[in-house]
């Protein structure tokens, strides 16, 4: 382009072209077929032509296939983030119960008069509930940088 003199809105809308670009997609071909499923479009693909889909059928299904295929790749991130907030908030649940359960084995203990085990007791149950607060600072960190994005 630029040795055809080409003005610079023209050079500036295309990039130039690299061998990861030239691949050939065959979604439309096997859309069903195997490690298609992080797979994105070449630039050239997402350039605004007028009446491309209008001109050729191919295009149009092309054009369709491509739109579903990010369509699920968001939602596949989407329900990642969901599970990730979820098991965040079960796995620091987990640890202030366990951390429950150790205080009141520890005071059991202590009421008995097992001083050793009662002092195991609520080192464990020290141990979960910092564990529990670790989880919680986390799904925090996360919640913020999700909100980021």
């Amino acid at each position: 382009m630029i040795a055809l003199s080409a003005k610079p809105d023209i050079i500036s809308r295309y990039q130039s072209l690299s061998p990861i670009d030239l691949k050939v997609t065959s979604a439309v071909a096997n859309p069903n077929s195997q490690g298609q499923r992080n797979l994105t479009l070449a630039w050239f693909w997402s350039m605004d032509i007028p009446g491309d889909t209008k001109v050729d059928n191919w295009m149009s299904e092309f054009y369709r296939v491509h739109w579903l295929r990010a369509k699920a790749m968001k939602e596949r991130c989407m329900e990642e983030v969901e599970l990730l907030v979820s098991e965040c908030e079960w796995t620091g649940n987990f640890f202030t119960r366990r951390s429950t359960q150790f205080r009141r084995k520890g005071q059991s203990a202590s009421e008995e008069g097992l001083g050793s085990a009662a002092a195991y007791f609520e080192c464990q149950a020290t141990l979960y509930s910092r564990l529990a607060e670790d989880a919680v600072e986390c799904l925090h960190r996360m919640m913020a940088k999700l909100s980021e994005t």
